[in-house]
């Protein structure tokens, strides 16, 4: 047991480890796959749900990857963070707990992206985090459920 908990603690860290690049860096594909864009003077966003209905009400004006990555990327990125955190640490195995800590997690990425201009806040961001940690929550429950 004690090395099944030791591959959940490696692999929660390489998760922080690649989540901090995506979310500083960026990954992107074909030639050039890591970018490193300066995102100052683009506009940041603290209006709930306004970035996201605009890639629905617009979603003719973006290419597929901008739209998919901005919207359900987002979301695939933090499912890791709704699965491991329980994994790793026993007494945080509460929906209510990972969703306390992926919400501190996302606040503090949006708000260095923020200062150091790679990236932009944005507080649809933040509830795509939180839906991302909560699907990786449920399969974190469906996954123990199946053992018995």
């Amino acid at each position: 047991m004690q090395k099944q908990h030791t591959v959940f603690i490696t692999l929660f860290l390489f998760y922080l480890f690649v989540l901090l690049v995506v979310s500083f860096v960026g990954l992107g594909f074909g030639m050039n796959h890591l970018r490193m864009i300066n995102y100052e003077g683009v506009n940041n966003n603290f209006v709930p749900l306004n970035t996201l209905s605009g890639y629905v009400s617009n979603i003719d004006h973006y290419n597929f990857d901008t739209w998919f990555y901005n919207t359900f990327g987002i979301v695939i990125l933090f499912m890791p963070f709704g699965f491991l955190l329980p994994k790793v640490f026993s007494n945080l195995n509460t929906l209510k707990n990972v969703l306390y800590f992926a919400l501190a997690l996302s606040m503090c990425i949006e708000f260095f992206q923020f200062l150091t201009k790679k990236g932009v806040l944005d507080v649809d961001d933040v509830i795509l985090n939180i839906v991302g940690a909560a699907l990786g929550y449920l399969i974190f429950k469906i996954q123990i459920k199946s053992k018995f």
